[in-house]
């Protein structure tokens, strides 16, 4: 096996050296770790659940958070389908976050937390917004598995095959002035 682009690191990893605890972060001050197997099935739902809500290749998606497990599945997620990702500084003010999602043509938002949505949330962003800490009257990023979860797999497969070492996988704004 060949690591050609960054989703082939996990399967490699799978391949040569699994690991219990691939990823971890701290939820409500324990550790959660995922294994290497873990990482790529969630990674996989979640892109098979992006393609349900329509992402494409070349369309954007913005992860709007600090380090976490799941800023990793879901960047994981977002280039198996060749689609591209958008991080934005969880620091960035609520303008720069319009600036941001409308500019680089954002379909689908995730942000860490309730301060960090009520950035991203504003008229003229993206429709499909999720969290990954739960905040009242938004959507958990969890949503977004649970949709892959129906999905077809030799669907992801296709999309996969066709994304290319050169394709690009981030797009790094640094202000919107």
């Amino acid at each position: 096996m060949t690591v050609d682009r960054l989703f082939d690191v996990p399967r490699y990893q799978l391949a040569h050296f699994p690991k219990a605890d691939a990823i971890a972060s701290k939820e409500k001050g324990q550790w959660r770790p995922y294994s290497t197997q873990e990482l790529i099935d969630l990674s996989e739902q979640l892109a098979l659940g992006l393609l349900a809500l329509g992402v494409l290749p070349g369309d954007t998606v913005a992860i709007c958070s600090g380090n976490r497990s799941e800023w990793c599945l879901v960047d994981q997620a977002i280039l198996r389908i060749g689609a591209i990702t958008v991080p934005i500084y969880p620091t960035s003010s609520k303008e720069d976050y319009l600036y941001i999602l409308q500019h680089a043509q954002v379909k689908v938002c995730f942000t860490a937390n309730a301060e960090i949505h009520a950035k991203a949330a504003q008229p003229g962003c993206p429709e499909h917004q999720f969290t990954f800490d739960a905040v009242p009257g938004a959507r958990l990023w969890s949503e977004v598995a649970k949709m892959g979860r129906q999905a077809d797999k030799p669907l992801l497969h296709g999309y996969e095959a066709r994304v290319k070492r050169s394709d690009l996988a981030t797009i790094i704004y640094t202000s919107g002035t």
